[in-house]
This record gives structure tokens, C-alpha cells and sequence, in this order.
């Protein structure tokens, strides 16, 4: 039998597949894997073909003898030239002298640490690469320091995609390691505007995740990484690409850029399925299915500075418990303690059908039962007057009292609360003694990103706070949520102390909002330490959080072969929990089991 042509060639963005005769049976192929044929015609987008390339491998290949595949050469030699991590496993580190002489002819001006020069020389002569390093140790010097080696005068071009709140850091490393003279534009506006400013001859552009999401804005990228082929494209905060819908648009660019580099200190917050979407963005051709071989298959291509290699004195971290005021504590023992003892289902103890809404419910009330003061009058209006009697509750009247201890004592301190709420409400308590002010943002998309049109103003007056909080000494105290501030924010050369009034689940969160102290300090490194404020009543959600928080970053610091870091907190955080459960040990995972808060947890 005649075998059948098959024609694949590229035009632009889209990759046509002609076929001499009609086949069911490919039909059938593209339709499950790439959707209906456009027009009859077997037309998908580039970033898809590219990432299902390995289906059409294995399709292709099992029918040997029913198929001649024929590429067009352009396609062929653009799939070659896509980066395969297959090929790059025994790649041997750069030379040091041949750096070193690169960065000065190219006026790299900030000297590199000697874990910088190590991270930089493993990676680059890789195409795409990790690093994976602790906040404050570096990252964009680590990755303008690999792009200044790579640079082609008037060709080359650095395009950043990052958080909004990390565009200042950029803009700053940027001046200080290739001189005053260089600007990192940011590419904000309507789609005109940013035309004209990738139009320029700027070297250097920023864009956060937001943008990805507008069509338009994504096309002109491609369009920009088509006409600039040397350019190289910085993920920063990678794990900010975890989610279905981002990933998907950072698919649709990621084959296009010469060298890509991602950038995070927690690489997967929650679990191994976090590093699918950064390694597919470095690696788009690979095939790899389980989830835990991508933390096998990261390990020659990843760089990491840890606290230990940074000298810095390891985070204190104490544990607060809080007696409730008695209106709390007699409505959860009546209302929740004693249900949840029977088995009872937590949506139904907080009367919500969403396990999401369950969870939240049930730790506002633990954190302020104000928050939920109008659900508590449904179930009982006396104990509602009570609580309302006790005001903010005593986990807050406890965060205050610590904060006023400290700031009296001449530190300037740090809070954190989950609930925009609670932050005015200390902020407003604080403020007339200690100057208070606060920072919150609200998580309002699925994938945990802002809204593309976030306001800029907003951004700006960010910058204005946190410069306050570090030169003003009348402003002591600094409130924030994690949603808007765990990441790039830089307190550790003036503040020593962080206070937790409640946290979630996020493990990212929690571990990058500790980083905004605990880094590398100008000078002498000073002690750093947290404070965790915990709700003293039987099978509190507190203790479920930390220690499911402990057994998430126990996973990652496997990951990064860092887990005698973790390995305490596992075992302690074990060991609160159940003592807080307050069961003999023949009935502890029984006991357990009636408090598990599994049913919900943030990605």
C-alpha cells in the first residue's frame, strides 16, 4: 500500500498539516489533541504544536508504514533550534577568566560575590536555566550578569516578565550593575504605547503577568522576540507561572526567545506538580508526564544560593498561643469544637455548600470573629452581642500589644494578616502612636493574578510606604497582607521583627513573606524573628496550617536537597498539633481525623 503524504510547514505563528489523501484516522488524531480543523484544514498554533510535538512524534512514529512525514525545512531547522534538555546534561561550566573579561568589556559594574560567580559559570552555557537561590541573594545580578555574557550590540535585547511590585528592584540592579545610564522600560498602556516603546532602542523592558492575558499584547511579543531572535526572556517570581490559564499564554511565547532564564526562591510552594509549568516554559519540547520526575529532571540545570551559603543567622521563630475572650471561646466550643468532635461536616457547622467558603469562614473567626459577626448572629444573637462586647478579639488585642512592646523598645516591626480587614484594624490602632501605615492588594483572578488594568497608582503608592517605613523614624510599624507584599519587598536592613496574626496554606506566601526580613544585611547580620500568633482552643485551624505548612516545604527543600532545614519543623509542628488536640495517644489519629482541614488549601 501507498503510504500517505504528510506535509507540515510553518507560516508564522501557525503550523499547517496537508495530507495527499483524506485519513479518518488522523482526523481523528488531530481532532482529539489539537480540536476541529479550521476551515477543513488542519491549521494549529505554533506554541501548540510545539508543546504536543512529542504526541505527533509518537503518532507519526507507530505508522511508519502508513505515513511519509515531510517537514519544511524552516520548520525543521526551528525545531532544532528550540532548546532540549535531553541534549544538555553534560554541558561543562563556563571558564571564570573568560567571564570576568566579558563583564568588564561589556562595563558590568557590580563585582560578584563568590556564590554569584559559581551560580553564573554553571549556567552559562546553558540556553535555559534555574536559579532557585533564597531572596536577597541575588537573582537579578546572577541573571544580568548571564545576559551582559551573552550580549550582541545592537541585537540583543532583555525583556523581564515579573510582578508589579518587583519592577522597582529590576530597575535599580539594572542601573547599578550596567551604570546610571541604562533604563529598563516598562511596557505599560494601551497597545500603541507599547509599540512605541519597544520601537526604541532600549535594551531593556519589563512587563508584568497581568499583560500576558490581552491578546494583542501577546502577539506583540511574539512579533518582538521574532525581530529581535538574540533577545532573552527573564521569568521572575516562576512560580507565579503555575497557573493553567498563565501557563498556557507563557506557552504561546516561550519557543521564541534565544535563552530564557526563571527566577524564584520557592520553586514549588505546594507541591511537585508546581515546577511542570516553569520546566515547560524553559523546555517546551519535553515529554515528561509524571509529576515527580520534573524534580529529578531540574536538577543539572538549576543554581541555588541558600541561607547557609549566605552566612546569615538562622530565623527565629516563636510560637504565641491566645486565650480567647469567653464570647469566642463558648461560641466555637458550642458552635464548631463540639460538631467537628462528632464528625459533622465543617460546611455544614458554618452552613456554606463551598469547602472554599468553609475554610475561610472558619479562619476569620479564629483571626477576628468580627469578621464574621453577622453569620454568628444567625446562629446566636446573645453570644454575637458578647463578641461584639470583646471588640477586634484576642489574637488582635495580642498582635498589638506584642507590636507596641517592640516599637517601644526602638524596633520598627513588621505584621502580617491574610484579611484586609485586620490590616486596616491594626493600622488604624497603631497608627497615632507609632505612625502604623499598610500595604494590601486582592487576589482577583483564578490563576492568582491581578486584574490586567491594575491600578499603577497603586504600585507607586506602595513604593511611597515601604520608603517611609525605612527612613521615616515615625513610622515604626508596617501592616500588610502576603497577597499584595510577600514578594519584593526589602525590610532587612530596618526591621528585625515579624508578627503573624493568622496565616493560610500558602506555603509560597508564607516562605517569601519571611524573606522581606530574614536576607542578607548591609553591615553586621542582625537576628531575625517571627512570631506566630495561634488561637488556644482545642483542634484550631492555626496548628492544621502550620503544620501542613511544614510538610509542604519539607517537600520542596527535598527538592533543592536542603531537608535538614525542614525536617525540625516537621516533627515540632507534628507535635503542637496533636497536643493541641488534647487526646491520649490511643486516640490521636481517630481524634485527628475529626479536625482535618484538608479539605481545603490555597494553590
Amino acid at each position: 500500500m501507498e503510504k500517505i503524504n504528510v506535509h507540515i510547514f510553518r507560516q508564522k505563528y501557525e503550523i499547517e498539516i496537508q495530507l495527499d489523501n483524506l485519513d479518518s484516522d488522523f482526523h481523528f488524531f488531530f481532532l482529539s489533541t489539537f480540536g476541529v480543523p479550521s476551515s477543513g484544514k488542519y491549521i494549529v498554533d505554533i506554541s501548540s504544536f510545539i508543546n504536543d510535538f512529542h504526541l505527533i512524534n509518537l503518532y507519526f512514529g507507530a505508522r511508519k508504514s502508513i505515513y511519509k512525514v515531510i517537514f519544511a525545512d524552516d520548520l525543521k531547522q526551528y525545531i532544532f533550534d528550540i532548546p532540549n534538555h535531553t541534549k544538555l546534561i553534560n554541558i561543562q561550566h563556563a571558564d571564570k577568566d573568560e567571564l570576568l573579561e566579558k563583564l568588564k568589556l561589556n562595563n558590568f559594574q557590580r563585582d560578584l560575590k563568590h556564590f554569584q560567580l559559581a551560580n553564573v559559570l554553571k549556567i552559562l552555557n546553558l540556553r535555559c536555566a534555574a536559579d532557585f537561590s533564597v531572596p536577597g541573594a541575588g537573582k537579578t545580578t546572577d541573571a544580568l550578569a548571564y545576559y551582559t555574557f551573552h550580549r550582541k550590540e545592537d541585537v540583543s535585547k532583555l525583556l523581564i516578565i515579573s510582578p508589579l511590585n518587583a519592577f522597582p528592584a529590576w530597575e535599580e540592579d539594572t542601573k547599578k550593575c550596567l551604570g546610571e545610564d541604562k533604563k529598563v522600560l516598562r511596557l505599560r498602556g494601551e497597545i500603541e504605547e507599547l509599540q512605541e516603546i519597544l520601537s526604541t532602542d532600549n535594551e531593556f523592558f519589563i512587563i508584568n503577568y497581568e499583560s500576558l492575558f490581552s491578546d494583542r499584547k501577546l502577539e506583540l511579543l511574539r512579533d518582538f522576540f521574532s525581530f529581535y531572535p538574540e533577545s532573552t526572556l527573564i521569568l521572575d517570581e516562576s512560580h507565579r507561572s503555575k497557573g493553567e490559564k498563565i501557563s498556557e499564554r507563557l506557552k504561546k511565547i516561550s519557543q521564541f526567545p534565544k535563552r530564557k532564564l526563571i527566577l524564584t526562591g520557592t520553586p514549588m510552594p505546594q507541591s511537585p506538580k508546581d515546577l511542570e509549568s516553569q520546566f515547560s516554559f524553559l523546555y517546551p519540547l519535553h515529554s515528561i508526564i509524571e509529576e515527580e520526575r520534573f524534580i529529578e529532571e531540574f536538577q543539572p540545570f538549576y543554581i541555588r544560593t541558600n541561607d547557609k551559603d549566605l552566612g546569615l543567622k538562622p530565623l527565629i521563630e516563636e510560637s504565641t498561643y491566645v486565650k480567647p475572650y469567653s464570647g469566642q471561646k463558648e461560641f466555637y466550643d458550642q458552635y464548631i469544637d463540639r460538631p467537628l468532635s462528632k464528625g459533622i461536616d465543617i460546611r455544614d457547622i458554618v452552613k456554606t455548600n463551598s469547602l472554599k467558603k468553609a475554610y475561610m469562614r472558619l479562619l476569620k473567626f479564629i483571626s477576628n470573629p468580627i469578621l464574621e459577626i453577622e453569620f454568628i448572629k444567625e446562629i446566636n444573637s446573645d453570644l454575637a452581642d458578647r463578641i461584639e462586647l470583646e471588640q477586634d478579639g484576642a489574637k488582635i488585642d495580642a498582635v498589638i500589644s506584642r507590636a507596641r512592646e517592640l516599637a517601644l523598645a526602638g524596633e520598627k516591626v513588621l505584621i502580617w494578616s491574610s484579611f484586609i480587614a485586620n490590616v486596616r484594624t491594626i493600622t488604624r490602632r497603631l497608627a497615632p502612636e507609632f505612625g502604623a501605615e499598610y500595604i494590601i492588594g486582592e487576589v482577583k483572578t483564578e490563576d492568582g493574578e491581578q486584574d490586567e488594568d491594575w491600578n499603577w497608582l497603586e504600585l507607586e503608592t506602595r513604593e511611597a510606604i515601604i520608603k517611609r517605613f525605612k527612613e521615616n523614624d515615625s513610622t515604626r510599624i508596617l501592616v500588610a497582607n502576603p497577597a499584595a507584599a510577600a514578594e519584593s519587598m526589602s525590610l532587612h536592613n530596618v526591621c528585625s521583627h515579624a508578627l503573624y496574626l493568622d496565616r493560610t496554606y500558602n506555603a509560597g506566601q508564607f516562605l517569601q513573606s519571611q524573606k522581606r526580613i530574614h536576607r542578607l544585611t548591609e553591615g553586621e547580620d542582625m537576628q531575625k524573628k517571627i512570631e506566630i500568633f495561634c488561637l488556644n482552643v482545642r483542634g484550631s485551624i492555626d496548628f492544621h496550617i502550620d503544620r501542613r505548612l511544614a510538610e509542604k516545604c519539607h517537600e520542596m527543600y527535598k527538592f533543592l536537597n536542603e531537608s535538614e532545614i525542614s525536617m525540625s519543623w516537621v516533627n515540632l509542628s507534628q507535635d503542637k498539633y496533636y497536643e493541641n488536640l488534647g487526646s491520649d495517644s490511643d486516640f490521636l489519629d481517630y481524634q485527628s481525623s475529626r479536625y482535618n482541614f484538608d479539605f481545603y488549601e490555597e494553590e
